[in-house]
C-alpha cells in the first residue's frame, strides 16, 4: 500500500498522523517505526490518511499553513478508487510540461471545489496524493485541476 510506505517513510515523533479510519496494523507500525503520534485533531495533522474520500471533512478543517511557514500545512493521503478511470482531468502547473491528463474515480466534486477555491491563498494550501493499492499521484498545492 503506497499510503503506508510513503507515511512510514515521512512521519516521526513530531509529525501528528491523523487515521480517518482505525486501522490497527498501521497505527501500530507508524508508533512503532516512527514514534509519530496518532491525533484526531484535524487542525493539527502533519499527514493524514483518509480511507473514504466520500466521507472526508472540508479541506478547510486542516492546516493549510501561513504566508510564513508554508510548510506547516497537511500533506494529505487520500485512498481511491481508481488512478486509471473516471472523468478526466486537466493538470496543469509548474513541473508539468503544457497539460497532464489524469483520471481519478472516488473523489467527490466538492473536494474539486473546495481545493480551486486554496488557489487564492498560495503559498498556503495543501498538497495530496492520491492511492490505490501500490500507485500513487502527487497533486501540488500549485498545480491547477480543470474537471470536463
Amino acid at each position: 500500500m503506497a499510503a503506508f510506505a510513503a507515511l512510514l517513510a515521512l512521519a516521526d515523533y513530531s509529525t501528528p498522523v491523523l487515521l480517518q479510519h482505525e486501522h490497527r496494523g498501521l497505527s501500530d507500525a507508524l508508533r512503532f517505526h516512527t514514534g509519530a503520534p496518532l491525533t484526531h485533531d484535524h487542525a493539527q495533522t502533519v499527514f493524514a490518511y483518509l480511507h473514504d474520500a466520500e466521507s472526508m471533512p472540508p479541506l478547510d478543517a486542516f492546516s493549510l499553513g501561513d504566508p510564513e511557514t508554508p510548510e506547516n500545512a497537511v500533506m494529505l493521503f487520500i485512498r481511491v478508487d481508481s488512478l486509471n478511470d473516471g472523468t478526466p482531468m486537466t493538470w496543469c502547473g509548474p513541473g508539468i510540461p503544457d497539460t497532464q491528463t489524469v483520471h481519478i474515480t472516488g473523489v467527490p466534486a466538492s473536494f474539486w471545489h473546495e481545493r480551486a477555491s486554496l488557489a487564492s491563498q498560495f503559498p498556503c494550501g495543501i498538497d495530496c496524493y492520491f492511492v490505490h493499492g501500490g500507485s500513487v499521484i502527487g497533486l501540488p498545492l500549485t498545480t491547477r485541476v480543470e474537471v470536463a
